[in-house]
């Protein structure tokens, strides 16, 4: 049993009840006598007045801190912190009072608590689940005198208090300054726009988790290269604690991004990021950063991106100035069909202090999809005035030739373009493509060697490099080699159909390789399985069977399909554009075809440019 007058004091907010239940038995079991009104005490001004009693007697106060003591801006736990924190102004510096423990994933940076709790360690009790080293403390703390007082740093492993006193008092708030402020500052980054206060040290989890975080969704598009860095970071960090709800919301939002970024679209990454969000939400329910995850996953997936909308809907009516929500909610819905939606969030989220690249490249993006293309390239050109990044000079060049025509200016861009980016799969199609556009086929396979991969999976290409390849050597000329290519790349694809023969892309690769091998007869047959398991039951051209009609011959049916297309202004198809159609080395078996070359004048028999809004 705790020695006479000796009690604990277990203040929290009514939400987090069955939490600090369980931390009160743990004290309890250990003979530990706790004072917790859920069993004792009862309403009223006895009630009042016990508690008022209670703090002014006992020996060790336990604040109970949450996300919903950080949402609740009054309550009678707040008066209960304030009785305890103006006993501890009669208290000697070194007298052990306030044990403050956190219960979910509640950064301590915007905890919302009096400062005098941050004077000391915070001890992490997810759910509330107490380990035998807490109730040994407590009874330590407990059992020592006042002169036995561990200070903030000894409590984190620093020296002992009684060769704390003898240290020069300027030198050791300087020292403890200095650390503060780097983790503030590091603190900063993964909880940015939120309420600011003092932190504590993070745990070594934490400070990982916030590396791994700094790498991407902030102020630049994040490479391959970079998220996997970042994995590593996370990888480590929940192996030092896989109980930490804030590292396992980093991961999950990671494994978000590889998705939306196009980088990883496998039903594994997609598995990871939910389970992450998952385990998130369940360790600390109704914390912002693990509904914020949870919300982010959603938005990645097409089953669920509706639901992810919704979600991110209410964090941003929640957080209003947190830029990561309005910039996450834009892009899932211009992913979700309403660029129109997306623009005002983007919009709201640039708004706010401080600026936001990615926020404006993502507007650019909307803008994009609404055919605005003249609005796009004034967003793209003001990232690159506050904020370059490889992903932004990219979409500039692909908009200097497939909206003016550009392609020296293009050529200009792509030396521009950090090298890192070129060695990611969009960046090396996009340059693959601009060689190709300027008729040089040997520069254009070099960009595709970049990556060191057979199969590209990527929101600007999915399928076999050995097609691309081949294309470029049937442009230079080399039709022998491209052939090898092709052959090659067949192999591929039919490898990875074993074991998914309703692939509808492998499919449509299948059927374009058979062509260009000139096995036309096999190669419509193929077609057609993988339109009809695309749900395309016309047999109608779309923008990922166009190329195949080409290689099949069907001259009439594209020039059609590009008649149409060229026709309804709802068309912001860049890849189909008149300065596209002009320039493109793809549509070089229709030149000579009066159809054709009609296409490309306006009425008046002039070459118009692109709509810009």
């Amino acid at each position: 049993m705790s020695p006479p007058g000796k009690a604990v004091f277990l203040s929290y907010a009514s939400q987090d009840a069955e939490a600090a239940r369980r931390i009160c038995d743990a004290l309890r079991a250990a003979g530990i006598e706790v004072w917790f009104d859920q069993s004792e005490l009862r309403g009223g001004d006895a009630w009042d007045q016990k508690i008022r009693r209670q703090i002014r007697e006992c020996a060790l106060f336990i604040p109970v801190i949450s996300a919903q003591t950080r949402e609740r801006g009054e309550g009678y736990f707040r008066l209960e912190w304030k009785l305890a924190v103006d006993r501890s102004h009669l208290m000697a510096r070194d007298q052990p009072f306030f044990v403050p423990v956190v219960i979910d994933a509640i950064p301590n940076a915007s905890a919302r608590v009096p400062d005098e709790f941050y004077a000391v360690q915070w001890t992490n009790l997810p759910a509330g689940e107490t380990p035998p080293e807490f109730t040994a403390r407590i009874e330590s703390l407990l059992a020592r005198g006042p002169a036995a007082r561990p200070a903030a740093s000894e409590s984190a492993g620093g020296v002992p208090a009684s060769r704390a006193r003898k240290e020069n008092v300027f030198g050791r708030r300087l020292a403890i300054a200095f650390v503060l402020l780097v983790v503030v500052g590091a603190f900063l980054v993964l909880r940015s726009g939120h309420d600011a206060a003092v932190p504590v040290p993070l745990s070594e989890a934490r400070q990982l988790a916030v590396k791994a975080d700094a790498l991407f969704d902030q102020r630049d598009p994040a490479t391959r290269a970079d998220l996997a860095v970042a994995e590593q970071l996370c990888e480590q960090a929940l192996a030092l604690d896989r109980n930490d709800a804030a590292v396992w919301a980093v991961y999950a939002r990671l494994c978000a991004s590889e998705m939306t970024l196009g980088y990883d679209l496998s039903q594994e990454r997609d598995a990871k990021a939910l389970d992450a969000a998952g385990r998130a939400v369940r360790l600390a329910a109704g914390d912002f950063e693990s509904r914020l995850a949870q919300a982010v996953c959603f938005a990645a997936r097409d089953a669920t991106r509706a639901e992810g909308v919704r979600l991110l809907t209410e964090l941003a009516q929640a957080r209003p100035d947190d830029q990561r929500v309005w910039r996450k909610l834009g892009e899932a819905q211009r992913a979700d069909g309403h660029p129109e939606q997306a623009l005002v969030s983007l919009d709201r989220a640039l708004q706010l202090p401080g600026g936001d690249p990615l926020a404006l490249l993502l507007r650019s993006s909307a803008l994009r999809s609404l055919g605005r293309y003249g609005e796009a390239e004034a967003a793209l050109d003001e990232v690159l005035k506050i904020h370059p990044s490889g992903l932004a000079y990219l979409r500039k060049m692909e908009l200097l030739v497939r909206f003016h025509g550009d392609l020296d200016g293009a050529r200009a861009m792509l030396a521009r373009v950090p090298a890192a980016w070129l060695q990611e799969q969009n960046g090396a199609v996009m340059a693959f493509v601009l060689w190709l556009d300027l008729r040089d086929p040997d520069n254009a396979i070099t960009a595709l060697q970049a990556v060191p991969r057979d199969y590209f999976e990527d929101s600007m290409f999915t399928g076999p490099k050995g097609f691309l390849v081949g294309y470029a050597l049937r442009l230079a000329g080399r039709l022998d080699a491209a052939q090898i290519e092709w052959r090659a790349a067949l192999r591929l694809v039919e490898d990875r159909l074993g074991p998914r023969q309703a692939d509808s892309t492998l499919l449509t690769y299948q059927a374009a390789l058979l062509a260009c091998l000139g096995q036309r007869t096999e190669a419509e047959k193929i077609l057609r399985v993988a339109e009809q398991l695309a749900g395309n039951t016309t047999g109608k051209i779309t923008l990922d069977t166009d190329l195949v009609y080409l290689e099949l011959g069907r001259r009439d049916e594209v020039i059609a399909y590009l008649q149409d297309a060229l026709g309804r202004e709802s068309n912001h198809i860049l890849s189909l554009s008149r300065v596209a159609l002009r320039i493109e080395p793809w549509w070089d078996s229709l030149r000579g075809d009066p159809r054709f070359t009609a296409l490309l004048h306006g009425p008046e028999g002039e070459v118009p440019p692109l709509t810009s809004k």
